[in-house]
This record gives C-alpha cells, structure tokens and sequence, in this order.
C-alpha cells in the first residue's frame, strides 16, 4: 500500500520510511481510524426522567463537529432539562462535546428544526411534547446506533379511526406530531373497533408516494375489539405515510403511531 491510500497500516511508519511520507503515513492512519469509530455508540440511551426532563444513560459515544472527533464516556446518567416547551411538538436530543478538556459529555434538548448550540453534538433521538407541553412518557431499547422509542400511553399517540371503505383508498397518515423526521420509520398498532370481523380485510401502509416499497397486513375473523398488531413503516422526509384499507361491513379501525425507529 502506498501513501495516499488511507489505508492503516500496522507497520507503518517503518525506520525505513522517508521523512517526507510519515506526514502522509499519520493522515492514512488517523482517516482509517476515523472511518472505524466514527459512527461508535455504546448506551447513551434516552430515558424518560419528568414532565419537563429527559436522561441520557451512561455510555461512550463518539462526537463530531463535521470534520474532526472527540471520544467521550459518561459512567452515570445525564439529566437534561426542557424548559418553556412548546406543545405538541418535537424536541431532538443531543450529547455534545464541546470542552476540549473533559473526557465527558453533556447533553441539549431542542426544538425540532432548531440547530443545537453546541459544535460537536450528536442526535440520540427525540421526544415529544402533549397539548400541555409535558414531555409525553416513552421508554427506548436497542443498541449501537440502531434505537427504538415507544409511547407508553394510546392517548399521547397519534391516531386515525378508518371506517368502512367501499373501494380501498391511499389516504395521507401524518405523523408528524409524535414521530421525528429523523425516524428513520414507525411502528403502528391496530385496533379493531368492531365487536367481530368477517371477511377478510386488508390494512396497507407506506412511505408516501412510494409504490415500491408497501407493508400489507391481513386480518381476519380473529380479529376482535382490542386486538393491537404493530408494523413497522418507512416516512417520508415529513413524517408523512400513507395508509390503505379495505374494511368491510361496519368494520372500523382505530390506527395508532405507538413510537418509531431512529439510526443514531
């Protein structure tokens, strides 16, 4: 390998080497190490604290300004705190590492379309706010940069009731109330209202306008009031699905965005 490949190189650099080439050999292996961590994330893990706070679990995550990084690890949990929110609204959660003397991170809390203050921050999901301006209850799972947040209460959801449809129809699905548009998808649940089915309904969701890529989902005479199935659905950069059904009889469908999906 030579240099310029930014590639590493265990054996580099040799006594052997050029004094014009160490430069060069430093840069390939700094870049090389880069690509390796720069995506690293271990805990970090929102928690819900209060109606106006928010922690973030211990753990070591790397944090970036753009260009360069910093590697910082907390061994207990952060609170962070909302104040003066807004209601019904997105809050974006960040770690920052902005003191370059600390080996910890702090944390921020914005509002949706607001750029953090900080300069090196990392996104480690979102919460949202009710019609009071509370931070809606959640609990998070996952691991590495791959997370799941979940509403623990159907009245904080965002919900559809569909009725009975002559002829199946794409309808647009708004989530923007409780699903961030950084989500990378959704997770629904399905309640039948009605006290039986019959037939055979079909329940189909997907990113708006996309034709390619649909989750079906088939009920059938099982099916009875307060029976909940989730699926798990791309957005749109808004937070926009569209939902399909064909419902029969009096059948009717109360459709819930329970929590969403997020790549951290």
């Amino acid at each position: 390998m030579a240099v310029g490949d930014l590639q590493w190189e265990i054996d580099k650099p040799a006594v052997s080497d050029s004094l014009s080439d160490i430069d060069g050999i430093y840069a390939d292996n700094q870049t090389s190490l880069q690509r390796l961590f720069s995506k690293r994330i271990n805990g970090c893990k929102m928690i819900y604290n209060s109606a106006t706070s928010v922690d973030i679990g211990s753990g070591d995550v790397a944090i970036s300004d753009g260009t360069n990084y910093r590697f910082r690890t907390n061994s207990a949990a952060i609170t962070v705190t909302l104040s003066s929110a807004d209601a019904s609204s997105i809050y974006n959660v960040y770690v920052v590492a902005d003191s370059s003397t600390n080996t910890s991170f702090t944390g921020e809390i914005i509002k949706k379309g607001s750029s953090p203050s900080g300069t090196y921050t990392r996104y480690v999901g979102s919460v949202a706010t009710d019609s009071s301006s509370d931070i809606i209850q959640f609990w998070a799972w996952g691991k590495s940069n791959d997370r799941r947040v979940y509403y623990q209460d159907l009245a904080d959801m965002t919900t559809q009731t569909v009725s009975a449809l002559s002829a199946a129809t794409w309808v647009d699905f708004d989530c923007s109330a409780t699903v961030p548009t950084i989500g990378g998808a959704w997770a629904i649940w399905l309640n039948n209202n009605a006290a039986s089915s019959t037939g055979t309904p079909t329940y189909q969701v997907r990113e708006n306008g996309n034709t390619n890529n649909i989750t079906t989902h088939f009920m059938n005479n099982s099916l009875k009031i307060s029976t909940y199935t989730e699926l798990e659905v791309p957005l749109d950069d808004d937070a926009i699905a569209e939902r399909n059904i064909s419902a029969e009889n009096s059948n009717s469908w109360a459709v819930y965005v329970g929590g969403y999906r997020d790549f951290v």
